[in-house]
């Protein structure tokens, strides 16, 4: 639980933990612990296990606890499942195409990903002039030296992961650079929206 809880320290919002498997264990066993946030008595973060693989229905997530679901790709299932349960559900989208029908839909915010690949802040900037309402959430090459950009292009929010994250960093012990990379990173969000 090194990441969140270098995480937590920098104050991040949410943490977002992917599901890649098809039967997830409980989200309130370890090492998961979807739980730094209750140790935490509810404190500035939450820590979710959440669906990263379009083609699986994740209902069984939202049953084991998760309070909202993100999906790296437009899955209209699993959007449905989690408005049944009352739940949040992030449905990824690349496209024009792919964005009216997660709008058409209910999605209240949609990721936007690869969101760098394909122009990074321009293509959210593209997007914000036939959708101009739409939180829009780019996901994908976004990190500490551009967030700034993908706010002044119209991003709701954003999504930050390897850039954030370094698995080996962690794996070396490097809790505290990953906690000062996620402080530079609010710094930069929080003086961006300022703005």
């Amino acid at each position: 639980m090194e990441q969140p809880l270098s995480l937590i320290s920098a104050q991040v919002h949410f943490v977002v933990r992917p599901s890649h498997s098809f039967h997830p264990p409980s989200i309130t066993s370890p090492p998961l612990l979807a739980g730094p946030a209750r140790l935490l008595n509810d404190g500035p973060v939450r820590v979710e296990l959440v669906h990263e693989q379009a083609i699986v229905l994740r209902g069984d997530l939202l049953d084991a606890g998760a309070e909202f679901l993100v999906s790296p790709g437009l899955c209209v299932s699993v959007l449905r499942t989690a408005q049944a349960k009352e739940k949040l559900a992030v449905p990824g989208a690349l496209t024009p195409s792919e964005l009216i029908v997660a709008l058409d839909e209910g999605a209240p915010a949609v990721k936007i990903f690869p969101c760098g690949s394909v122009g990074g802040p321009k293509h959210i900037k593209a997007l914000r002039g036939p959708f101009p309402s739409a939180a829009l959430i780019p996901t994908g090459g976004v990190n500490a030296l551009n967030a700034a950009e993908y706010f002044a292009a119209g991003a709701f929010a954003i999504g930050v992961g390897s850039e954030l994250v370094n698995a080996s960093l962690l794996r070396a012990g490097g809790r505290k650079e990953v906690a000062e990379a996620a402080r530079e990173l609010v710094s930069v969000v929080r003086a961006a929206r300022a703005s």
